[in-house]
């Protein structure tokens, strides 16, 4: 990048801060300015909570001719929604990165590891290819606690016969992939875990094959919904559609 050009050219930006600038060029902005301010910042967690640096901040500026408005989530969020060219070849590495960790999970799967220990095996191997954080906590669920959501404290030895539910997501250059697989510790499924793979499968093929521009997601989660409920009757599993919730939880 060239160093002599102006911030706009270089960031988009017309006017860029060294960090170490931040506190004196908040001080000047919320000091001087009238009306409406948007910025993020950091929140409390509960009622009884300490404020936070930055709301301690926001409270000592704050006058009744200054209206501070921290949320920036909407507009930002909106912009997010499309990605330039470089933004999709990063999130198509940080993927890579996270399906080959998967599949070396899947390698050395056998009954009798701890959660823990294929969650240390997934991150080895971001952090060997240049990912050294995870997006999010890693999920590693065997037997009883493949049934519970976002359970990440990956605490349980596993045995034979057991599911393992791996939810991971590298994190790379500030983009994160999230990938979500079923599999046997013993590197075989039994008929019966056979039967809802397939179906959960034949789900997410078609979901797959369903996106595209201004296709409406829900017709593509109702979709899901639909193939979801005719396999877990054709197994019987359930007698009744409407008794999808009690094995699939959606929105």
């Amino acid at each position: 990048m060239d160093r002599a050009a102006k911030p706009l050219d270089r960031t988009g930006f017309e006017s860029v801060r060294k960090s170490a600038e931040l506190q004196s060029s908040m001080d000047r902005i919320l000091l001087g300015a009238y009306g409406v301010i948007y910025m993020d910042h950091d929140s409390s967690r509960a009622l009884n909570s300490a404020l936070t640096t930055d709301e301690q901040m926001l409270k000592a500026r704050a006058t009744a001719e200054r209206t501070l408005r921290s949320s920036l989530r909407p507009p930002l969020l909106a912009l997010r929604r499309i990605k330039s060219a470089s933004e999709i070849e990063t999130l198509k590495t940080a993927a890579a990165i996270t399906a080959e960790a998967v599949k070396e999970a899947m390698r050395d799967a056998r009954p009798g590891l701890y959660e823990y220990q294929l969650q240390s095996i997934i991150e080895h191997v971001f952090t060997f290819n240049g990912a050294p954080k995870t997006g999010f906590s890693s999920i590693v669920g065997s037997g009883e606690n493949s049934c519970i959501l976002h359970w990440n404290e990956n605490s349980r030895q596993t045995k034979p016969g057991d599911v393992v539910v791996i939810d991971v997501g590298a994190e790379y250059r500030m983009y994160t992939a999230d990938i979500t697989r079923t599999i046997p510790i013993d590197g075989k499924f039994t008929k019966r875990q056979r039967e809802i793979y397939d179906i959960v499968l034949r789900a997410n093929q078609e979901a797959i094959e369903m996106i595209a521009p201004g296709v409406d997601i829900r017709d593509i989660s109702n979709r899901v919904n639909e193939i979801l409920a005719e396999g877990l009757l054709k197994v019987g599993l359930i007698k009744d559609k409407s008794e999808l919730r009690k094995y699939y939880f959606t929105a």
